[in-house]
This record gives C-alpha cells, sequence and structure tokens, in this order.
C-alpha cells in the first residue's frame, strides 16, 4: 500500500513535465508561424497596408513611453500628436531629460520583448491584449490631442481591436496574433532606429537623439546607436528563451 500510495503522488510530476514542453513547442510554433508571416508581408507588394495598424501602434507605444518616463521622473505630459504618417510628437514639461528623450525607442522595444514573453504563457495572452488596450485607451483620452484627430481616431480604433482580440479569438488564434504583434513590435522600433541612424548623421532634422546631444554634448550619432544596440540585445535575450531548456 505505501509502495502505491507513492506511485500515486510521483505519477503527476511527468505530466507536468510534459504539459510545459507541449506549451513551449507551441510557443515556438506561433513564433515560427509569426516570423514566416512577417517575412512573407516583408515581400508582398502593398503589405504596408496590412501592417499600417501596427505601424501606428507602435507610434502609441513610442509616445506613450515618453509621456511615462516624463511622469515617473517628476514631469508631466501635455499631449501626443499622431500623425498618418507613423510620426509623433510628445510635448512634455520638467522630468529628467536624459530618461525622457531615451524612453521612446528603448520603450518601444521593451513593449515588443514583454510581449513575446507573455507569448510563452498561454494563459496570460487575453490579459495582456487587454493591458494593451487599457493602455492605449488611457493614453488616447488623457493625452492624444486634438480630439477627433486622426491619433484619437486611431487610438480608438485601435483599444478596440485589442479588446476585440481578448474577447473573440480562441486562444490559439489570439497566441499566434500576439506573436506577431510582439514580432511586428520589435521589427518596426528596429527599422525606427535604424532611420534614426540615418537622420543622426547626414541631416539636422530635429529627433530625440538631438534632444539628447542638445542635453549632453555627446553627438547624436552615438546616442542613435547605443539605442539601436540596447535595443538589440534586449531582443536577442527575449528570443532566447524560445529556445529548448530557455537556451541553457
Amino acid at each position: 500500500m505505501i509502495t502505491s500510495d507513492q506511485t500515486r503522488i510521483k505519477n503527476p510530476k511527468p505530466k507536468l513535465v510534459k504539459t510545459q514542453r507541449s506549451s513551449s513547442a507551441r510557443s515556438r510554433r506561433h513564433l515560427l508561424l509569426a516570423g514566416s508571416a512577417s517575412l512573407l508581408l516583408y515581400y508582398l507588394p502593398y503589405a504596408d497596408v496590412i501592417v499600417y495598424p501596427i505601424r501606428i501602434f507602435v507610434t502609441f507605444i513610442h509616445e506613450a513611453s515618453h509621456a511615462l518616463a516624463a511622469w515617473a521622473t517628476g514631469g508631466s505630459a501635455a499631449s501626443i500628436g499622431i500623425e498618418p504618417t507613423g510620426n509623433g510628437v510628445t510635448m512634455t514639461r520638467g522630468g529628467l531629460s536624459f530618461l525622457v528623450s531615451s524612453s521612446g525607442y528603448i520603450g518601444s522595444t521593451t513593449y515588443g520583448v514583454f510581449l513575446l514573453r507573455i507569448c510563452r504563457t498561454p494563459r496570460l495572452v487575453n490579459a495582456a491584449f487587454l493591458f494593451t488596450a487599457a493602455i492605449l485607451g488611457l493614453t488616447t483620452f488623457l493625452l492624444v490631442r486634438p480630439i477627433l484627430s486622426f491619433g484619437f481616431l486611431a487610438g480608438i480604433g485601435l483599444t478596440f481591436l485589442m479588446a476585440a482580440a481578448a474577447a473573440i479569438l480562441p486562444r490559439t488564434w489570439a497566441q499566434f496574433l500576439l506573436a506577431f504583434l510582439a514580432l511586428e513590435c520589435c521589427l518596426n522600433a528596429l527599422f525606427d532606429l535604424k532611420t534614426l541612424v540615418q537622420l543622426s548623421a547626414a541631416t539636422g532634422v530635429h529627433t530625440d537623439a538631438v534632444n539628447m546631444e542638445l542635453a549632453t554634448g555627446i553627438p547624436a550619432i552615438v546616442w542613435a546607436f547605443s539605442w539601436s544596440a540596447v535595443s538589440v540585445v534586449l531582443i536577442l535575450i527575449s528570443l532566447r528563451g524560445y529556445l529548448p531548456n530557455g537556451g541553457r
């Protein structure tokens, strides 16, 4: 009888390991499918139309990161403007300029990495969509101005899409969509940083890197490369978690 009881106690453990491995395998499969979709869209004509909402989404995260950094360091955010081109501007007062200026590009990459991490835990996928919907909704109603502008309407639309994904999609499709959103968020952040490096090297366009140059005296191109390096490292660390045994 003792042996039988011990057997009953030990039996669940292999099942738990099997479940964890199965979940990890599904997460890797969703990531590969999402990566394949991103690669396919890169070569398809008019693919920019398909991923345009994600482009605007990344701009929202970028600008919201500036506002959050200002609030977190004792300053304030007055307004956010989002343009149809995907450009944005955040008006802030006070705060630590170093963190406020750096937070945009690093913030959008970090959010993409955060979503990649959530994709490895299927039961949190719907919560991630709802959390993202809350961020977009609060940013839109509290900061995006003018009301009824493109940015305001886009914010409402994106909020609705994120909430709908949480409420309607089956878990498998939701996990795939979140993986696709996470990858596109990271890729858009890297493409933005590539553009920033080019602008910092060859033009006098006013950018976050130029703000840092004015504040510190360190050339804008150095800041652009530094933010790019940090973003690449964050993404690589996140992707490493998808390897068998966490890459160990």
